[in-house]
């Protein structure tokens, strides 16, 4: 990371000036989408993260952070967008590199066995999600990536496996069978909506009783309006299958059907999307070449698969 030297003039492009750099300092949020990134203080006592972007992310960035203002500027709340320098710009050229500027928001570390018997996060996430919907809603956003379908990407997927890795593909086999019968079709006529696109437990920074700020919105579009919460879900479900019928599971999915902001149509393929989005997150297992992983995904497929009628009917009675 850049000294001192470096980064005073930097900072100063934003009207600030560098009390202490915080190379320690614990980011939430996955660093793996930026060169660089560390905690800055000023003199008025604030704390900002300074990111390196590459040159390559700059178009992508550049409309995250167009979608983060609208949203901010029209009121959703808990979220963090980046902060424009003098120009009024919120890409930052210096030495030929590309910097972003956004507050550092501390939170509780989330704990991983806790936290899902706590009924209150459910109703925070169901609450977010309603804001975020009710938000973005009122606004036609300019996307440049098309409507993201997990039903193309499924498809793709299974015919890479298949030649790659043909003993994986065999293992899931089954589970692709029954979403090609029960969800393909549908899927492509379910209501679209602005998602977060990573919307789970580890991209919200907490406090003791609430949501603080949610975080890394890199792969927010145009999706499903169903997609966030059934990444959410899904991923309650990985970290234990149990909690996808417990309190901040059932919690969750009252916030939602009590508001309806979802179509019926949608709300019928929750369970369906849950493990769809699977495949994605196996993708992701098998592209970082994480064995264990890898085994752990594929065993929660095949159980959602397994046991679906059991979990569509717990959730129900939600």
């Amino acid at each position: 990371m850049p000294d001192r030297k470096f980064l005073s003039p930097l900072l100063k492009k934003w009207g600030l000036e560098i009390t202490q750099i915080l190379p320690h300092a614990l980011i939430p949020g996955s660093p793996e989408r930026t060169i660089n990134r560390v905690v800055i203080t000023t003199p008025g006592g604030q704390s900002f993260v300074l990111e390196e972007i590459s040159p390559e992310s700059l178009p992508r960035k550049r409309e995250i952070s167009s979608f983060l203002r609208i949203l901010a500027d029209h009121g959703l709340s808990c979220i963090h967008p980046y902060i424009c320098n003098h120009r009024g710009d919120t890409i930052t050229a210096y030495h030929q590199r590309y910097w972003l500027l956004r507050d550092y928001i501390q939170g509780i570390a989330l704990d991983r066995a806790a936290y899902l018997h706590d009924s209150w996060r459910g109703k925070a996430l169901g609450d977010f999600l309603i804001h975020l919907h009710h938000v973005s809603a009122q606004h036609d956003f300019p996307f440049q990536e098309s409507f993201f379908s997990i039903v193309d990407f499924i498809r793709k997927f299974m015919k890479t496996l298949q030649i790659f890795q043909p003993k994986a593909a065999a293992e899931i086999t089954p589970v692709f069978a029954f979403l090609e019968k029960n969800f393909f079709a549908q899927h492509d006529a379910l209501p679209g909506g602005f998602s977060h696109g990573d919307y789970h437990p580890l991209n919200i920074v907490w406090s003791e009783r609430e949501i603080v700020s949610v975080i890394d919105w890199e792969f927010c579009g145009r999706k499903p309006e169903i997609y966030d919460l059934a990444l959410l879900t899904g991923c309650i479900g990985s970290e234990d299958p149990q909690a996808l019928k417990g309190p901040l599971t059932q919690a969750l999915l009252h916030t939602i059907k009590k508001e309806k902001i979802y179509a019926e149509s949608s709300m019928a393929q929750l369970f369906n999307m849950v493990l769809a989005l699977r495949f994605a997150w196996l993708s992701e297992w098998l592209r970082g070449k994480d064995h264990d992983m890898i085994r752990l995904e594929m065993d929660y497929m095949t159980l959602l698969w397994q046991n679906h009628k059991a979990i569509q009917s717990v959730w129900s009675s939600f």
